[in-house]
């Protein structure tokens, strides 16, 4: 395995505005993926209202 693919699986794609859209969370998600990184974090911050 190279170590590109060795280094993404200890990487943590962050996805950290509050104010993201669906779209942009499944895209990001995708990234993810296709990097095969090894983990998403996610901030699901709801407006309390």
């Amino acid at each position: 395995m190279s170590i590109i693919k060795n280094l993404a699986k200890m990487i943590d794609h962050s996805i950290l505005q509050p104010t993201h859209a669906d779209e942009d969370l499944l895209k990001r998600c995708e990234v993810a993926m296709k990097y095969d990184v090894a983990s998403v974090c996610v901030n699901f911050c709801a407006p309390l209202w």
